[in-house]
């Protein structure tokens, strides 16, 4: 599609080919989506690439290996499914300290950190604790997958196919193209950021902004959803 929006011999095939201007392009496609999926924050972005994790505790194992595709942790979703209590963390360096290393009195509730691709947990989980399954969200980073359905983040077949925008890919590489060759690509380039934060803003959909600070929200529980008596029977 970009060759021949640009007028450009268009391939029959893209991965394993040796033309320089191939390569160029296939550079640029992963490129963008690299930085497409970038795009998306914490809270929101790429609903496409929000997904959800578990750890299943182990007697006398305080470190969990994560999901291999995670690009960072949604904040404040890591949960006990057992106890039903959301974990405290991420713990800082220094918290970790006082925890591990002084005399801290911290209560029963479960504590987390991350490091290089684990989760630690604290207290280490005890034989009584085992089989208990700590689930979590996060935001993958594999913006493309395989005709099989698993997911990359980078291009590898010319069967793979874009889990994001597909005309946001296409006018991507097409400024990048155009900047790369020295051309001019500021019409381009204004099309496609218009473009991405449109595609971004709709994915998922919105919730309401209400102008009323009165206006209510989502209420899980509160006086005005339990009943007066034989609450919980």
């Amino acid at each position: 599609s970009v060759c021949q929006e640009l007028a450009l011999p268009a391939p029959t095939s893209v991965i394993g080919s040796t033309d320089t201007q191939v390569l160029q392009l296939l550079a640029l496609a992963n490129r963008e989506g690299k930085f497409a999926y970038q795009m998306g924050s914490k809270q929101y972005g790429w609903t496409e690439l929000m997904k959800s994790g578990t750890i299943t505790l182990v007697a006398n194992q305080s470190a969990y290996t994560m999901a291999a595709d995670i690009a960072f942790m949604t904040p404040t979703t890591i949960w006990d499914e057992s106890y039903r209590w959301q974990l405290l963390g991420p713990l800082s360096p220094q918290e970790r300290g006082v925890i591990l290393h002084g005399i801290s009195p911290v209560g029963p509730r479960r504590r987390f950190w991350i490091t290089d691709g684990e989760m630690t947990i604290n207290p280490t989980p005890a034989t009584a604790d085992a089989g208990n399954v700590i689930a979590y969200e996060y935001y993958s980073k594999n913006w493309c997958q395989s005709s099989g359905g698993t997911g990359q983040n980078v291009w590898t077949a010319d069967t793979d196919t874009y889990l994001l925008d597909d005309d946001s890919m296409v006018m991507g590489i097409k400024w990048r193209f155009l900047r790369a060759k020295g051309l001019d690509y500021s019409q381009e380039h204004h099309d496609w950021d218009a473009q991405i934060r449109q595609a971004i803003g709709r994915s998922g959909g919105n919730r309401d902004l209400p102008l009323n600070a009165t206006a209510s929200g989502i209420r899980l529980i509160s006086d005005a959803n339990v009943p007066d008596t034989g609450f919980g029977t």
